[in-house]
Parts: C-alpha cells; structure tokens; sequence
C-alpha cells in the first residue's frame, strides 16, 4: 500500500510462492485484485453495446433501430479505442509490470536463495565452508527492472494521453449514416436514401469508462513516480557488493530479530576493536608535540594510471633516490582526501578498485597514510568503511617465527590484535562475506624473503591449511583466499621485483610536501608546541636555504628540520645562522634530539656504549634485511633509548627504530667509527651499485667529509663516475655519486676529486629531462659542475617536472663561465628568462681555467613577458656579455613587444657582431616588427654576419617577403638557411615574390628553405618549378610538407 511497498513487489514474490513456502515472514502478493481489476475491465467491455443507444424517429421499425445502433456503435469504437481498444490497454497497463516484476524475481531467485541460507545460524564449520560463487547481479537486476517500470509508466501515459485516448470518452455522440442498411423486411422508398442523415447516439456507460480512464492514468503515471524515487533512492545508496544490498537493503525486514542477538555479539566485538586502534600509544612512531594527534597529520597522495617513470640499477632490491619527485605526471588523477583511495575512477575503469599499492620514497608518509585509513575506519568518517572490518599487517612481521606456520583464521587475528573470544565472532562474518575486509599490509620493501615464494605456493585453498605469512598475503592479494576482499599494499619503489609480479586494480604514487605544505606544517608544528611565535621565523630560515627546503619535501626529514630549528631559534643562546645544511648535519642533530627528549628514563640521552650498540645493531640489521628485532638483543639501557619503538605485536614484545632513516643513519656510524680508512674504501666500493645500501653511503660521505684523513675514502666515490668522450650524461647513478660528493660539505675535497678522477676529462654535462630530477639532485649536480674545469657546455631539459631545479642552474651560471648552455624550460607554465639573464649577467668565474665567452644560447619555452625580463636581457646584450655569441636560438619563448624592440636594437647595433645563427621560431613576433625592423636592421648596419635564419610560427605574412628578399639579394648577404614554417599568413603570392625576387637572383646565396605549414596551393608551382630550373638557384633542400597541394600538383613538382 505504501510507496515502499509498492516498490517491493518484486521482491515479496521472491518471497512468495515464487521462491518457495519457506518464507512466511511477509504474506506474499497474490494476483487476486488484479483478476478483479481485469473482470471489471472486461464486464465493462461486453456491456457496452447494451448501454449504447441512437435516436431515430418513433415510426422507424425495431430492426432498423437495432442495425443503427451497431453501425452508430462501431464508428464510436473506431472514434474512441482506435488503434488499440481501451479494455485491451487497461489489461496491457495492469498485467505489464506485473511480468517485468516475475521475471526479475525468477532472475534472482537462486542467488536470493543462496544470501538467504548463509544468512540463517550455522555452526562456525558450514560458516567456513560457506558457497561464495555469484551467480547474478541483483543489485543491477533490480535497478535495471526499476528502470523498465518507470520507462513502461512513462511509454503508457504518453500513449493514452497523446495516441490512443486524447480526449477520453464522450457520452454524446453524433453519427452520420452513409449507405443504406439491407434487411430481409421491405422498407419504404424514404428509407433508401439515408446518405446525409445525421443520428444523434448516447454511450451510458462512457461516465465509467472515463473513471477507469483516469484511474488507468493515475495508475501508470503513480507507479512511475514511485519506482523513480526508488530508482534515485537506490543511485544514492550504492552498496559495495551484492550481498550487501540483498541483506541489508532486500532482506533487512526477515531477519532483524532471528538474528538480533549475534549481530549485537559481532557489533560489540567490532565496537572493542575500534576502540583499541583509537587508543592514543596507536600513532605515529615520531610526534611532533604535545597536542600532536595522526588525526592532525596529514599526506598529499595522485593517483597514476601508471607510475611515474624511475630508473633503477638492475640489482636494485628496496632503497631509492631519497628525495621527494613533487610534480604530477599529466594523466594522473589527484585524491583530495584518503577514502578516495577505495572509489572508483578512470583509473578504474569506475570500478571499485580490490587491489591497491601505494607506492612512496622512505619518510614519504606510507605508514602515517596507513594508520590514517585505520582511524578513518574506527571513526567511521565515510559510508564506505560502514560494515567494514579493518586488519592491519607489516611485512617486517613476516620475519617472526609466529608467521611461518599459521592458518588464516590465526593470521587474521594478528592483524588485529584481538583475544580468541573476540575475533571468534568477526572471524565468522569476514569467511560468511569476505567483501567486508579490508587487509592492510604495510612496508613490502621490508619484507627479507625471496621473491621466489611466489611461484611456490601451497596448492590448496583452504583456509584451515597452515602455511607462512606471506604464502598468506599471496593468496589473498590473488583472490584464493577471502575473494572481494580489498586489498591495500604499501612498498618503497625499490622493491619493483616484487610488486610487478602482482596485478593491482590501482597504483598509488605518495607525495611529499610543497611548498605551501611545508609552510602549513611549520606553522602546526610551532602551534603544537604552543609556540606560534615562531612560524615567521623558522619558515623564513627553511625558505632562505634551498638545501633546507630540499630537505622538507620529505614528510619526515620536515619533521626533524622543524624540531632542530626549533630548538635552535627557541633558545636563546644559540646563533639561528648555524643551523644544518646537510642530509648528514640534519640527522646527526636529530639523534641527539630523539634520545635526549624521547628516552624512557628520568635521566635522559643513552651511552656512548648503548649508542655504539644501538650502532652495530642497525648495521647488522641492514646487512640481514631486518628491521625488526627480538628483544634479547636489548638491554635496559637500549630498550629506554629514544630512537627505538616497542611494537605492540600480539604475541611478544619487539622493537624497530623510530624510522628506517635512523637505522641508516646509526649504520653508517658504525662504519665511519669502527671500519679503518681502507676498510670504509672497501666498502663504498662493494656497495655502491647496491640500492639498499644507497642512502647510508651518502651518511658515510657526510660523516667522512668531517674527519681527517679519509680523502681516498670520499674520492671512492668519483671512481665509478661513467662519461663517453667527455660527455657527462646525468642519470640516477651518476646523481648518487654527486649527492654523496655534496654531502661531504668540503669544496677542496670535491675540487680534488674533480681533479684526479675521469670526472677532470668531462667537457659536457647533459640532462635529457626523462628521469626525474628533485631540486636537490640538481643542487647535487650544479655543486660538483662548479668544480669540472674542462666543462664548457651545460645542457639541461627541465621541463614541467623539474622547474624546482631552475635556481640550482641559475647559481651555476653565477658561480662558474659556460661556452654553450642549452637550457629547455616549462611547456605549459613558461619560465620567466630574466633570472637567467641576471645569472649570466652577474657570472664571475672562480676557477683557474682559461676563461670561455658565452658562444651559444639556446633556449626553449621560456617567457620575456614582465619588465624584469625584459630588462635583464637588455643588460644582457648591452653590457658586452653578448660581444662573443654566434648563435642566439629563442625557440617557442614568449617574447613582449618590449621583447621585441630589444632584439631589434641588439642587431641594429651590432651588439652581437660575431652572430651567425638567429632563430626565433615560435616567439609570436608580428609581421610589423620583422618587416620594418630586423630586416631594417639587417641591411642599413650592414649587419651580413648572418648565415641561418629561423622565423617559423612569427605570424609572418605576404608582405614580409618583399623585405625579406631585399636581404637576401644583397652581394653581402650570406644567408644559406631561412626558415618560415609554420606562417599561415605566407601563401602563393609570397612564394611567388620569393621565386621571382630573389630565388633566381645572382645573389641569393639560400641552400635551405623551409616553407613547411603555410598555405600553398598548386598555383605556385609553375612559379616554383621555373625558380628551380634557372641556373642562379642554389637550393639543396626544400621543405614543403603540410600545404594544400594536390597529387598532380605534387606530380608536376
């Protein structure tokens, strides 16, 4: 009766006799009223005739009345019920939805039957046991079902009000008769001519038949209504499985109080659950205050329809470049909050994706993103974590014993931390409908096994079957095990051998921090430590140094940044001038930090003999692959220390430091304090091409850079740099060994390396811009350039995703002279050129090499848009540091029209006499300018130096090319190649004036001529064709692809 129930009733035949008599929870529909509705129907069909009746005069005999009545009745019929009669639609609109509603029902019957059973008290054996194939969809059936009802309703309406019965049914009605009606009684000669008499007839039963014409009416369009406001009711609670909506949403009325009981057993064991993983000891391992919650943390995650390209070394097993890849590829999609890591995309295909791996650098945030999801969940904070269960696992746990041999049920129990009595119940319910979990596992790259596990996996699939915990994690992340459970998988890149064998739904890229992050998270960190006092001053300290600020885009390096800072700019007795500038400097201070304020004991700060322990432990640690340890290694002493965790494991108390960093950190201590100076030489030889030793060599170098007497060690590190024929290509290995060199903080020792190893032979540092460039490899590389004293061609792509390391180049070109700089900047966000103009400009060269002069500038997708720019190149060229340059390229560079004049005046002045080659393809300069400017220039300064000339994409037009000719018919012009591709503006007429003005002039030096993408058509060909056969044309190359010629033009050519 309700419109709830109306929407039902397919289902209540499911739970009717269609189904079975099993059910008897609800009184199922039967099809009683409809039989009633169809004999009213039809009782009203056969008795009309009988109340139709036409007027004709008294005298008229009984029979004629009769034979008048059925013809007067059959044009009534045909007036009124044409083409369908209306008892006939009345029937079709009733018994219509009733069909879709018994088809849809017999649809889902079985899998309803299937939910319905498991949904019944069973013993935990046949729960495990449990059928878990799908063999309909019946969330879609039913919103598909829905659909044709509310469609049907609509088809109906449309039909009755606008085809069949647009204006009801008349009680009145005229008839016009039009032959004679035969009759075996003998009628008089009157009665034969009856063509153009009109009968006046009453329908007494058309006051029904237009009740049950509205009813018919509110009927359809009443059932659309209702099941369109199901059918949006159903769009915005979409469930996340099939099970769910039948049991939740289909069977929730027959089942709330058989199974009210365990549903509060498993809720108050859910409930006890999310009420461990809220206690407080559950965050973060570092905190960053007192009032500091995970809530208040925060991480920055894309998604990627594929990863961002990262080239590793072959035998690379889990370490990476350790700073932070800010940019974006294009493609990607942006999460703007965690929950959106479990919702479909087009990444996805907008499917809910099962698998997910987040993948991120060490510090990047992929624990803190975990621990997040597992607050979310406690706290409900999404309907998508509404009757989800949670587990939470770290592959460094793999390592333990417990985890070699067990069974799921044991497994799943780890992961949450619970007693057998209360994980009993949600055990049940997780093997009942699996879709419910979400399986968290956290840190693949710490996981030391083999990645051949993989291809040996126990056979069978059952559960109850004991085996390790990662021949577990296989199986489930496959699907064997707990099928439509979601999966989620964090890992550092390094661990690639591993994650590539696996198929995700979705892959996730974790980044660090920009800008604005890093200011937001200084201000939260002085806030947290009830000092907002001091945002100001320690962001402007990390803002003034691009090493510090290198260093924040890492989540965890920030955090420590912002603690020593803190303590520096807090007391007053420190000088804030000496803070640190190094990876090395930073940690060194944050292990005094950490077990100073962290230690367990009233006495504060470890050792020396707990440290050295704490030391070797973490050497060994990494040596072995582990990064969880036992606790009979610990001492009192060791276990109080600050820079270690107790992880709360269910079984036994173990420890790991606060973060992998300083366990690298203490490993490379370990080295530089126990390791004599061939020893420590040994090593950084041995393990440098290993990825997992990566970042404590680089601790090593800065540790290094601090002592006397361990040059050999550091020079170790420029042994195994790579160039061909004095090119220097820069690649991630290359990258490593200058990071490590800038590490050790000593321009001598740099200066001498540079000096004494195969990097004194390289005279060209390239950069192709496809991998990865952070600001702070650039700075990496800028600082041992400065040293290369033979270098004398720098060429760098920086492109959209390494704009961060355009200061690093502009310090460059300060510190040191460059004979070629190839310099492409930002596609879509051109990079102001002013600044590079000012570095050029203020270039004072350090070192002691014979001094090169800037010969060729090549730039691309640069802007000289704002007054700054424009001034600084102006200087640039003004003030001599131009004189020496013979080729000047400003390929695709937004040029004002301040721009503009300045070059204009450059070769007007002969401010760069020994210029050969100018190529202003793509700078947007108009017709005007090059026309009664350049060309101007060219020819009045008797500037002929040119020999290469590149205007493509200049928006020239026809005009231009009379000037143009002029130059180029000059006996002192030594012009070979002239471009102009790409100017619709240049058509036949132009190319005409060229072939005929200079082409076939005796002074025309051009060899190559590009008149590619203009506007050509096959009328200058004849043109074309005499210019080339004259004996003064020198052309050996003609570009003419992408213009309008036919193929017989093209023939004829």
């Amino acid at each position: 009766q309700d419109p709830a129930g109306l929407s039902r009733i397919p289902v209540e035949l499911v739970y009717g006799n269609l189904v079975g008599p099993r059910i008897s929870l609800v009184k199922p529909p039967t099809t009683e009223k409809p039989h009633k509705i169809d004999g009213i129907v039809v009782s009203l069909k056969e008795g009309e005739p009988g109340k139709f009746t036409c007027y004709v005069t008294p005298e008229r005999k009984v029979i004629y009345k009769t034979e008048v009545d059925k013809f007067c009745y059959s044009r009534y019929q045909e007036n009124y019920n044409s083409p369908l009669p209306f008892y006939g639609f009345a029937i079709l609109s009733i018994w219509f939805p009733i069909i879709v509603a018994v088809i849809y029902s017999l649809g889902v019957r079985s899998r309803v039957e299937e939910i319905d059973s498991s949904n019944e008290p069973q013993i935990q054996g046949e729960a495990e046991n449990q059928v878990q194939d799908r063999t309909f969809y019946v969330y879609y059936f039913y919103f598909f079902h829905l659909a044709i009802r509310v469609l049907s309703g609509i088809l109906f309406t449309i039909l009755q009000f606008a085809l069949f019965f647009p204006s009801g049914f008349d009680s009145k009605f005229s008839c016009k008769r039009r032959t004679a009606f035969t009759s075996k009684t003998p009628v008089n000669a009157s009665d034969i001519l009856l063509n153009s008499t009109t009968i006046s007839c009453e329908n007494l039963s058309a006051s029904e038949k237009l009740v049950w014409w509205v009813m018919v009416s509110v009927l359809n369009i009443g059932v659309a209504s209702v099941m369109l406001v199901e059918w949006i009711r159903l769009c915005r609670r979409f469930p996340t499985c099939d099970t769910e909506f039948i049991t939740d949403y289909l069977l929730r009325k027959h089942y709330g109080r058989v199974k009210s009981y365990q549903l509060t057993n498993l809720q108050e064991c859910i409930d006890f659950y999310k009420g461990q993983v809220l206690e407080p000891f559950r965050t973060t391992d570092v905190i960053s205050g007192p009032k500091t919650g995970l809530d208040d943390l925060y991480v920055d995650v894309v998604i990627h329809t594929e990863r961002a390209p990262h080239k590793f070394s072959k035998d690379m097993q889990r370490h990476e470049i350790f700073d932070v890849y800010m940019d974006v590829p294009p493609d990607s999609v942006r999460l703007e909050e965690v929950k959106d890591l479990f919702y479909p995309n087009k990444d996805t295909k907008d499917k809910f994706p099962r698998k997910i791996l987040a993948v991120g650098r060490p510090g990047i945030g992929k624990t803190v993103l975990t621990e997040r999801i597992m607050r979310d969940w406690a706290n409900g904070v999404d309907i998508f974590y509404r009757r989800k269960i949670v587990f939470y696992f770290k592959f460094r746990w793999f390592d333990s014993n417990e985890l070699k041999d067990i069974t799921l049920k044991a497994f799943l129990r780890y992961g949450t931390g619970l007693s057998d009595e209360k994980f009993e119940r949600i055990y049940q319910d997780i093997t009942n409908r699996p879709e419910k979990a979400i399986l968290i596992f956290d840190g693949l790259d710490e996981f030391s096994g083999n990645v051949d596990c993989l291809d040996h996996l126990p056979p069978p699939n059952d559960p109850n079957i004991s085996m390790s915990g990662i021949s577990l994690f296989i199986k489930l992340i496959s699907g064997r095990v707990l099928p439509k459970a979601t999966v989620l998988v964090t890992s550092r890149p390094t661990a690639n051998d591993f994650y590539s064998r696996l198929t995700f739904d979705r892959t996730v890229e974790i980044l660090g921090f920009t800008s604005d992050k890093i200011e937001k998270y200084v201000s939260q960190f002085c806030d947290n430590n009830n000092r907002g006092n001091l945002k100001e001053k320690i962001w402007k300290h990390i803002k003034s140094s691009s090493d510090l600020l290198n260093l924040c885009y890492i989540p965890v390096n920030c955090l420590i940044v912002c603690t020593i800072l803190f303590e520096c700019v807090s007391d007053p007795r420190n000088d804030t001038d000496a803070v640190p500038t190094t990876v090395t400097e930073l940690y060194q201070l944050a292990i005094t930090y950490f077990d100073k304020h962290h230690n367990r004991k009233l006495s504060g700060q470890s050792s020396e003999e707990a440290i050295r322990k704490l030391q070797l432990l973490a050497y060994d640690g990494i040596e072995r692959m582990r990064l969880v340890f036992d606790e009979e290694p610990f001492d009192e002493e060791m276990k109080n220390s600050g820079l270690l965790n107790s992880l709360s494991s269910p079984i036994k108390t173990q420890f790991c430091f606060i973060h992998l960093t300083i366990q690298e950190f203490l490993a490379a201590r370990h080295v530089t304090e126990t390791f004599t100076p061939e020893k420590i030489k040994e090593f950084i030889l041995s393990h440098i091409e290993n990825g997992k030793w990566h970042l404590v060599l680089q601790f090593i170098a800065g540790q290094l850079g601090k002592k006397n007497g361990y040059k050999d060690c550091v020079l170790a590190f420029a042994e195994r740099f790579v160039r061909e024929d004095g090119i220097f290509d820069v690649t991630d290995n290359s990258v490593f060994v200058m990071k490590c060199l800038r590490e050790v903080d000593d321009e001598d020792i740099v200066e001498l390396a540079c000096e004494t190893t195969g990097m004194n032979d390289v005279v060209s540092v390239r950069y192709d811009g496809i991998s990865n460039l952070t600001s702070s490899d650039c700075a990496a590389v800028t600082f041992v350039c400065k040293h290369l004293k033979k270098l004398t061609i720098l060429d760098f792509a920086l492109g959209d995703s390494n704009e961060e390391s355009y200061p690093e180049i502009n310090k460059l070109l300060e510190q040191r002279c460059i004979k070629q700089l190839h310099l492409i900047g930002s596609l879509y966000d051109g990079l102001e050129a002013g600044h590079l103009f000012k570095a050029l400009v203020k270039s004072n060269c350090s070192l002691k090499h014979e001094h090169a002069k800037l010969t060729k500038l090549f730039i691309r997708w640069f802007r000289v848009t704002d007054e700054e720019s424009s001034s600084m190149m102006h200087e640039f060229f003004k003030n001599g540091h131009a004189s020496y340059l013979e080729e000047l390229h400003l390929q695709y560079c937004e040029v004002s029209s301040r721009g503009v004049s300045i070059l204009c005046e450059v070769l007007g002045n002969k401010l760069c006499p020994e210029l050969t080659c100018l190529d202003l393809t793509n700078t947007g300069i108009l017709d005007e300018s090059v026309a009664l400017v350049l060309c101007n220039a060219l020819i009045e300064q008797k500037l002929f130096t040119l020999t290469e000339l590149f205007l493509g994409g200049c928006s020239l037009t026809d005009e231009c090319v009379s000037s143009l000719c002029e130059v180029l018919t000059d006996e002192r012009c030594k012009l070979t190649v002239l471009s102009l591709e790409e100017n619709k503006g240049i058509s036949d007429e132009g190319l005409r004036i060229l072939c005929r003005s200079a082409l076939t002039m005796e002074h025309c030096k051009l060899e190559k001529l590009n008149l590619s993408r203009c506007s050509l058509t096959d009328e200058c060909i004849p043109d074309l064709r005499n210019a080339l056969r004259d004996e003064h044309c020198m052309l050996t190359k003609l570009s003419l692809r992408g213009n309008k010629f036919t193929e017989e033009g093209k023939k004829s050519l």
